[in-house]
C-alpha cells in the first residue's frame, strides 16, 4: 500500500510535537520520580554550578545592553539574560546612571545570523562581557535546531534560550536540573526513595538513616542517603556516606558519585565567595 508523503510528514510533525510536550512535562516535574532503569529510580534534582570564568570580585551588578542585529532574534536576548541575572541570586540588575562603574559588569552582544523557518533555524551571535572598559569574556555562539513541525516562533525561542543559557553558564552561578539515581533497599515500598521522588529531602534522609541503623552494612542505604545529602547541598555529609558505600561495595556508580560531589563541593565554595563579594 502506498503511503502519501504529505500524510507521513504530517504524522512525523505530530509525533515531534508530542515528544516536545512530554519533554516539557518531564522537566516541569522537578523533583518528581521520573524513570526506572537498571534496578534504580531516577530523580530530577536542582544543582548549582559556578560560572565558567572568574568574574571580577568587585562586581555587584550586571548591566545587559540591547543586542544588535536582526530584531526577531536580538530583541528577546536582553530580557531573558536579565531574568538569568535575577535567578543567579547573587548579582543585582544594574540601573544606569545609578550603578557604580567599578561594581558593574556589562554584557554586550550582536546577532550575526537569524535564519528561521518551519521546523528549523540557525542563530549565530557574539557575546562579550566588559568591566571598567576592559573585555573579560568573549564567546561566539553558533546554534542550530531541527524540530520537525515546530512553528518559527518556537524555533526562535529554542535558539535564543540556548544562547542565553551558554552566556549565563559563563558568567553567572546557574541552577540546572540533573538526574540522580537511587537504588531501593525495600523495593517498590522504599520510603526513602519515594520521598526523594517527591522532593521531600528531610524525610528521605530520615528514612535512609533508619535503613542504615537497621542494616549498617547495606551499601545502597549509605549511597542513597549520600545522594539525598548532595541534593540538599550538604556535601561533607554526602562525601562521608558515599565513601562508606564505596568501602562496603566499590560500585562504579558510587565512585562516580563521590567524584562528582567533590567537584560540587569546590564549586559551592566558589559560589559562596561570589556571594560574599557581591554583598
Amino acid at each position: 500500500m502506498r503511503i502519501d508523503s504529505g500524510s507521513t510528514q504530517g504524522e512525523r510533525g505530530r509525533l515531534a510535537r508530542v515528544r516536545r510536550a512530554l519533554s516539557t512535562v518531564w522537566i516541569a516535574m522537578g523533583g518528581a520520580l521520573v524513570l526506572t532503569a537498571c534496578g534504580g529510580k531516577q530523580v530530577l534534582v536542582t544543582v548549582w554550578h559556578p560560572p565558567k570564568i572568574p568574574v571580577p570580585s568587585q562586581v555587584k551588578e550586571i548591566f545587559v545592553e540591547d543586542f544588535l542585529g536582526p530584531e526577531g532574534c536580538a530583541k528577546p536576548l536582553k530580557p531573558k539574560l536579565i531574568t538569568k541575572v535575577t535567578e543567579s541570586e547573587v548579582y543585582k540588575v544594574a540601573v544606569p546612571p545609578f550603578s557604580e562603574p567599578e561594581e558593574t559588569l556589562t554584557i554586550k552582544g550582536t546577532v550575526a545570523t537569524c535564519a528561521l523557518s518551519m521546523g528549523s533555524g540557525t542563530l549565530n551571535s557574539e557575546v562579550s562581557a566588559w568591566y571598567m572598559g576592559n573585555q573579560v569574556h568573549q564567546e561566539v555562539v553558533n546554534e542550530h535546531t531541527n524540530r520537525p513541525g515546530a512553528p518559527q516562533n518556537e524555533v526562535r525561542d529554542v535558539l535564543v534560550d540556548r544562547v542565553v543559557t551558554r552566556t549565563a553558564k559563563a558568567l553567572l552561578p546557574t541552577k540546572r536540573k540533573e538526574i540522580r539515581t537511587f537504588f531501593p533497599v525495600d523495593g517498590d515500598n522504599d520510603t526513602g526513595v519515594a520521598a526523594a521522588g517527591a522532593g521531600n529531602w528531610p524525610l528521605a534522609i530520615e528514612a535512609f538513616g533508619k535503613q542504615i541503623k537497621e542494616k549498617p552494612t547495606e551499601h545502597r542505604a549509605w549511597y542513597n542517603r549520600g545522594i539525598a545529602y548532595e541534593a540538599t547541598s550538604q556535601f561533607k555529609a554526602a562525601v562521608k556516606d558515599l565513601q562508606k558505600a564505596i568501602d562496603l561495595k566499590p560500585r562504579a556508580e558510587y565512585v562516580d558519585a563521590r567524584a562528582r560531589v567533590d567537584q560540587e563541593m569546590q564549586g559551592d565554595k566558589v559560589i559562596e565567595n561570589i556571594k560574599k563579594n557581591a554583598e
